[in-house]
């Protein structure tokens, strides 16, 4: 496996991506569509303005990876490596993703679109949904314990389904533990 570090790579498209260890790299407005990720390594990456949509991911490594401002349709988190497994992502696109099962504590998800995302038995502990649409996520059997979502909307969580203890909420999104009592709210 041939390593990569501290490499700025720009503009290029990833459709035939060769698998490899980049170590603090830069991917910018890069195109990932489709590719073929699988047991890649990325430690102390950033992507920045890239399209991951639909990319194969089974067993890639994320240590310390910071995407903004990417469009990431369909992703199936729960197939990468656990191991050290730590990303943050900021005004990124992540509809109908899923993070089924993992322990990702800490983690931000800042200004993204989480549309039908799966955080179903997830452990979120800690984490950040500020200004985040989760319209359709799923909660189910996840840990939500001090999570902030005082500015997230359009979620819907199902309280006696989730641990919430500690976890914000503004009075303005209150609703969304409600949607599942049928109550209307004025």
């Amino acid at each position: 496996m041939q390593l990569h570090y501290d490499k700025t790579i720009e503009n290029t498209d990833f459709s035939t991506f060769k698998k490899g260890e980049y170590d603090n790299c830069t991917f910018s407005n890069c195109t990932f569509v489709e590719a073929d990720l699988s047991h890649s390594v990325f430690t102390d990456c950033s992507f920045e303005n890239c399209d991951l949509s639909n990319a194969q991911i089974q067993k890639t490594q994320f240590n310390d990876v910071q995407f903004s401002a990417c469009k990431m349709l369909g992703l199936a988190f729960e197939k990468v490596e656990k191991l050290l497994l730590a990303f943050n992502f900021d005004n990124c696109q992540l509809d109908f993703s899923s993070f089924y099962e993992l322990k990702i504590k800490k983690t931000k998800f800042i200004n993204c679109s989480l549309k039908a995302v799966d955080f179903g038995a997830a452990i979120l502990t800690t984490s950040d949904f500020s200004n985040s649409n989760l319209d359709g996520a799923v909660f189910e059997s996840a840990n939500l314990e001090q999570v902030d979502f005082r500015t997230a909307t359009n979620f819907s969580i199902i309280p006696n389904q989730v641990k919430l203890k500690g976890a914000r909420f503004s009075k303005c999104n209150c609703a969304g533990l409600l949607s599942d009592l049928n109550l209307k709210i004025d």
